[in-house]
């Protein structure tokens, strides 16, 4: 994993592009092996299929945030790049033909933690050829808000994070391949860091963009507000909120007008039932029995567990995020392997 220090009063957004793209020049062999997982070439014409989808996906960038799709340009010219090989990389999961369940997400309110603040918990699941080229990056903005995030090495897009005024998210998606083109969805995700302060900030955001995929924000803030936006399918969305204090988001939508979109995903299902087991009871919880959650492996197939370590959907990561402390603690592989956290925040 690297970490990336960029200072956006220093720096225009093409020359921050540029300094991550040299940075993550020394990665492209594992992003190539990511490629060739993810988006096969097994002919020309579906080659050309996914670059052609890959590109559109990208236009909706330039076209809707242009200052943002000039760190793409910075990136492919630091990292030596071409456009499409690029494209390919940023918008891979949106390309593959396999149906995928990423991610399992928790939010527990200040009530009902020892800590007695709100925290963000998140295990990033991903093809494990992922796990290689993991990215921090901390921006330090005095224009827009300051932020750190977790994201594959040189995307735009993030899938986690907490900025300087206490808003933090974490993602989670299934890309089943039905949706309407928009936004890649895990842009929005670096687009609300940067200018949401709350979760009703966000909120109001989310609403007006035409995001990609089965997606759910969950996110909370430094006043303890937290809401699962779950969004996909052009401009459907609904928001779920918290019950005793608990929020779980993991693939599949739970509001009511969503629900019947993604019902048949059984993983999804199957580990929001563990996580909503894990936190059923009363009281209140400590780190320790959080983190812990997130190393579940009590279903028999791997696949199903939370702490996933199958090659085709694993846990390559997990994160701690604290809107109050205005940190996120990221640990890297596999939960269970304890392999300590590092701390990034303001």
């Amino acid at each position: 994993m690297i970490h990336i220090e960029v200072n956006t009063e220093l720096m225009t957004p093409y020359q921050i592009g540029l300094e991550r793209g040299k940075r993550i020049r020394e990665l492209r062999p594992v992003i190539d092996r990511v490629l060739e997982e993810l988006v096969p070439s097994q002919s020309e014409s579906e080659r050309k299929e996914a670059v052609q989808k890959a590109l559109r996906l990208s236009s909706f960038t330039k076209q809707e945030l242009p200052e943002m799709y000039a760190e793409i340009e910075g990136v492919v010219a630091g990292a030596e790049w071409n456009l499409e090989e690029y494209a390919l990389y940023h918008n891979c999961l949106y390309l593959s033909k396999e149906e995928i369940q990423c991610c399992t997400n928790i939010f527990i309110s200040e009530t009902r933690t020892e800590a007695n603040e709100p925290i963000l918990a998140k295990n990033t699941d991903l093809r494990g050829v992922f796990e290689d080229c993991q990215e921090i990056t901390s921006v330090y903005s005095q224009k827009g808000l300051s932020f750190v995030c977790l994201r594959n090495a040189g995307w735009l897009g993030c899938g986690q994070g907490i900025n300087e005024a206490g808003f933090g998210f974490a993602l989670s998606s299934a890309h089943t391949g039905k949706y309407s083109p928009g936004i890649q969805s895990y842009v929005v995700g670096t687009y609300i860091l940067a200018n949401a302060r709350n979760v009703s900030e966000a909120l109001e955001m989310l609403i007006s963009i035409s995001g990609v995929g089965e997606i759910c924000y969950l996110m909370s803030d430094s006043e303890g507000d937290a809401a699962a936006f779950e969004s996909g399918y052009g401009n459907r969305y609904d928001i779920r909120k918290p019950e005793d204090g608990i929020l779980i988001s993991t693939n599949h939508y739970q509001s009511n007008s969503m629900k019947e979109l993604t019902k048949h995903l059984a993983s999804s299902r199957t580990r929001w039932e563990r996580m909503n087991e894990l936190f059923s009871r009363k009281g209140k919880f400590g780190i320790s029995y959080i983190t812990d959650s997130m190393m579940d492996h009590s279903h028999p197939e791997d696949f199903h567990c939370i702490c996933r370590h199958e090659g085709r959907m694993k846990t390559i990561a997990s994160s701690l995020i604290l809107p109050r402390k205005k940190i996120i603690h990221v640990q890297e592989g596999n939960p269970c392997e304890r392999r300590g956290f590092h701390s990034y925040g303001f």
